[in-house]
This record gives structure tokens, sequence and C-alpha cells, in this order.
């Protein structure tokens, strides 16, 4: 054997046997392992892990005759090394350390062996590995690997260096017992050596923590009493841990063994003062509240996904991989990239939804997205929701009607409206391609984008596997919190009568109407409110051109409006619309 890395592994004991017979456990093996969750694979793999429950310790077995010149060297993988692991997936393993024979890589160090070397039924020598390996090492290559075993699991967390030897001579023993054959050699090859975790605690300081009397004479017992060496030096305690308690390293450690055994019934119970002193709310999080409770007021549910977002989930919706933010670590091919939108997660969720026979959906989700932009990346607060199927649930009293553009948009105004953000508007320019080209608009705030809405795209709906009455939305709070808020103002209510005019006017088609009501608004002399009651376009009119038919009430707070003074409005409003929108009155 040979440590070509000894600082990743500070120990390898192996053991060879020649003459061994592979077959079935004995049957209380089984039982034993089966109790624990291990299923059975034969006699030999069964009792590496019946010591890893015994002792703690995880150990591994090679079949002699694959290992290429008779020996093992625990090495970095070289570059474009590849190995074939126990479950059958060939994983890349440069730069990650390995046990390896002097052809090629046999095993991936604490994490799980490999096929090649695996025993079966016709292995008749064996090596037994025993090993202690760097924590931190491990648990990178478990997660750049994606792979949790038994064995990392462990190592990951820290195993006792001295163990390594108990636990191999506790494996020779039942090899010997229950597959025959007979040792021909060991050896231990010692790497760096790792000093014991050494504590220095102050008895005042371990009270504090707990928050009842201790004695320095009962921390002093009661941390002997685990087999930590005890020396006072300037009133304060010199801990050394043995070897299976490496992970005591601070004051906070000793704290909690102290109150292990002296029992958490000894801290006294306390009402504690609640503090009146409360964070300022910002501009963000007060959009998020009024904005939760709005949606869940029209029977949304919240949603809570990762904010991790996949490179195919993303172009399923239509985004390019510019400015994604990727992880160096990702968990799993579903979560490359920090989440940029919302929206990913949000129709996953309603697809999900969907397959398990939820017609009608409702969600919205209020986290963070994240995009690469002038070399940092750009954090934003957002708000997204989903809605699909029909607009109320079955009633005995009401015909079902299904979701239309105009139910979103009644949303993303009372939203907008709860908000008071003044300057608001909804606008058809330069909509998302993952929507519907004649049913989405963009929501600009002091000329601003802050978010989109409308109904997704037919091609977009069929890749996500969703109804084409799929409608979402999305909200950029970061950029809505910097935007005017029109103030609160009371006033008594206005006891004068209001007069009610109504108009209809040939406009060009592509004027919206959200211009129209806000120039009226606007322009027009004591205007209370104005509602738009018929819209026809077809026959009949001049080509380019549709009819628009609105109502609106003129108030004064002071006194009622005369027909003559409501004329004058009238004919100035009239004007107005045919100077700006080229507005012709039907007749």
């Amino acid at each position: 054997m040979k440590l070509e890395e000894k600082s990743l592994c500070s120990r390898y004991i192996g053991r060879a046997f020649e003459g061994v017979k592979v077959g079935p456990s004995p049957l209380w093996m089984k039982l034993r392992l089966e109790r624990c969750g291990i299923r059975s694979i034969n006699n030999l793999v069964d009792i590496t892990n019946y010591v890893l429950m015994e002792l703690g310790h995880p150990m591994h077995v090679f079949d002699r005759d694959v290992l290429a010149g008779g020996r093992v060297v625990a090495r970095l993988g070289r570059a474009g090394e590849s190995l074939v692991c126990l479950d059958g997936i060939n994983r890349r393993i440069d730069g990650r350390l390995v046990i390896a024979d002097d052809a090629k890589p046999q095993a991936v160090a604490g994490v799980m062996g490999g096929a090649p070397s695996a025993v079966n039924e016709k292995t008749t020598q064996v090596l037994l590995e025993s090993a202690h390996f760097l924590p931190a090492h491990v648990r990178a290559t478990r997660r750049r690997l994606n792979i949790v075993t038994e064995s990392s699991f462990r190592f990951e967390r820290g195993t006792d260096r001295e163990m390594a030897a108990l636990a191999s001579r506790r494996g020779t023993r039942l090899i010997l017992d229950l597959g025959g054959g007979r040792l021909v050699g060991e050896q231990d090859a010692a790497g760096d050596f790792i000093a014991k975790a050494v504590v220095r605690v102050d008895p005042a300081r371990v009270e504090a923590l707990l928050g009842f009397p201790v004695p320095s004479v009962e921390v002093k017992e009661s941390m002997e009493r685990l087999g930590f060496s005890v020396r006072e030096e300037g009133g304060e305690f010199v801990l050394t841990a043995p070897p299976h308690r490496q992970d005591v390293r601070e004051t906070a450690d000793v704290a909690e063994e102290v109150g292990r055994l002296a029992g958490f019934d000894r801290v006294p119970v306390r009402l504690r003062a609640a503090s009146q002193d409360l964070e300022p709310l910002s501009a963000e999080r007060g959009l998020l509240l009024e904005g939760r409770s709005f949606l869940a007021g029209r029977g949304f549910c919240e949603a809570q996904n990762a904010g991790l977002v996949s490179k195919a989930a993303w172009g399923a919706l239509g985004g390019a991989a510019d400015g994604l933010v990727e992880l160096e670590n990702p968990l799993s091919v579903s979560g490359e990239y920090l989440a940029p939108s919302l929206l990913p997660g949000l129709l996953s969720n309603a697809q999900v939804n969907r397959r398990r026979g939820v017609s009608n959906v409702r969600l919205f989700e209020a986290a963070r997205t994240f995009r690469e932009e002038g070399g940092g990346v750009r954090e934003s607060l957002k708000l997204a929701f989903v809605a699909e199927g029909n607009l109320h649930d079955p009633h005995w009293k009401m015909a079902p009607r299904a979701l239309e553009y105009w139910d979103l948009k009644s949303w993303v105004e009372g939203l907008l409206g709860s908000w008071r953000i003044s300057a608001a508007r909804l606008q058809v320019l330069n909509a998302p391609a993952f929507l519907h080209p004649s049913e989405a608009q963009v929501v600009l705030a002091d000329d601003v984008r802050a978010g989109v809405l409308g109904r997704l795209h037919p091609g977009t709906a069929g890749a996500w596997d969703l109804s084409p009455d799929t409608f979402v939305a999305e909200l950029d709070l970061t950029a809505l919190s910097g935007a005017k808020r029109t103030e609160v103002r009371y006033r008594g209510l206005i006891l004068q009568p209001a007069l009610i005019r109504d108009f209809s006017l040939l406009f060009p088609g592509d004027v919206p109407w959200g211009d129209i009501a806000s120039f009226v608004m606007k322009e027009a002399d004591h205007a209370e409110s104005v509602e738009l009651f018929d819209v026809f376009k077809g026959k009949g009119l001049p080509e380019g051109r549709r009819s628009l038919a609105f109502r609106v009430a003129f108030r004064r707070s002071d006194r009622a409006l005369t027909d003559a003074e409501a004329g004058k409005i009238q004919e100035k409003l009239l004007a107005g619309l045919e100077t700006r929108f080229q507005a012709v009155l039907r007749k």
C-alpha cells in the first residue's frame, strides 16, 4: 500500500485474505441488517455493513484478483479518469481522492467502491480496507458526484482514526468465521498526524450559555466522565478531546455536553419580556405583505420553491442563458442556476396540480430572483402568480365561467391600486415571447419596466403540459418600491349629484383604452370616473378604426354642475380627444 496524499488519508489499514468463500450470510446477520434498513448482498459485503452498524466505521472489501500489480495507492484522480461505481453509474473522478491499483482507480475514497473490483461468487482472494479520510474532502467529493452513501455520511462528519484498527480487527474475525480462508498479510500505512482537538473553556461562559448555576468542579467532572483530559490554566480549563470526540471544538459544544449530563430540567422556566422596538418596514416588505393579503383574499394559495432553475426549464420558458447565475456545486441537474424568474417554479407547480386532477389552479409566490448585470449580480424581490381553470368553483346557483385575460388584468390593476402606485400603467409593449402576442402587457412604473402579465403562448403551454388558458403575471417589487405612491387623503362625502355623460367615438385600432381613460381623467374638468361599456369593430366602420363607448361622471364638491357647464366640458373633452387621438364622434 502507498499513500500519495497523506493529508487526505491519515491512515489506511489493509488485510489480505485468500481461500475465502463468497455466499449468503447467516440468518442472524441478515435479520440484524434488515432491522437496520440494509439489504443483504453476500457474506463479505454484509460483514462490512455489520461492522459499520456495530462500530460506526465504514470499510470496503476488494477482489484482489482484479487489482493490477497486487497493491493499492491512495492518490488523486487524474485528468480524464472515470470509474463505474457499484451503482452502475460512470462518474468522472479527476481531482478526487481515489483508491487505485497500478493501472486505474478502483474506488472513490470514502464514498463508494468500483464495480470492477466488487466481490462476487467467484472471488477467493480479498483485500479488507479500513481507513480514515479527511472529512472536508469526502464532503466535497460527495457533492461533486451528487451521491450520498452510508460511508460518505459518516466520513464527512468525522470518524475516529483509532477506530479504523478496531474495525479492521473486527471485520477480520468475522471474515475468518463466516467466509473461511486465511489471513495472509496486513499493513497499516500512516498519513499526516491529526492533532487532537484542544478547547479552552471559561466555566463562567459555560454557566452563561446554560442559564443555570454550574460550579467549575461540575464542568471538570462532567468532561472527565466523557473521556476528556482536563487541566486548569489561569482560571480556565484546557480540554483535550478523545479521538472519537473531534466534534467538540468550542465552548458552546462543551456547554452542551455539561448540560446534557446535568439535565436540562435544571434550566429555569421564565417568561421573557417582548421587545417594543419594531424594525422599520421597508418599502419592499410593505408591498410584499399587501400583495400577499390581496392575492390570498382572491383565492390564491402561496407556493414556496427552492429558488433554483434548470437550464431545460428556463429554455422551455424561452429564456436565454445569458445573465444566469450558475451554481458551482449544484445538488442536482434540476437546480443548476439561481432563479432569474419565479414563473418556472410556479408553472412546474401548476403542472403537478394539473396531472393530479386539480382543474382550478391559483398559486402565487414571493421570493428573490438573481441576474448577472454589469459584472455583478442583481437581486430583486418579485411577486408572481399563475391561474388556470374557472373563475370560481362549481356552485348550484352560478354557471362556471373560464378565466379570461380581463380577470388577470383586474388582479394586477387591483394590486397596483392597493399599493397606490400613482404612475403605474399597463402597455402592449415588447411583451415576452412566452406570452400570447395579443393578450399580454408590460407594467411600467415611472417609465421603468416593473412586470409582465398575460396568457401563456400556446407553444409554451404545450411545452409545460398546461392548458392554453393559463394566465401568469410577475411583478418586480424592488422596482415598484422606488415608484411614486399616491398619498392617502380622507375627505367628507360629496353631497352634490353627479352628472353622467355617455360618449361614442371612433378611435384608431391601435390606441389603447388605458391611454384614453388616463387622458379623460387628466384633461376633463371635474371628471370623477370613466367607464368603458362597449367596444365594436368590423362591418360598417372605416378600416383600421374601432368604436368605443364610455361613460364619464362629472361632479363638483361645492355645488351641482349646470347643463351649460357640462356642455362646455363635453365640447372641450371631444376637441382634446380629436387632437390627441384623432377621434371622431359617431353620429
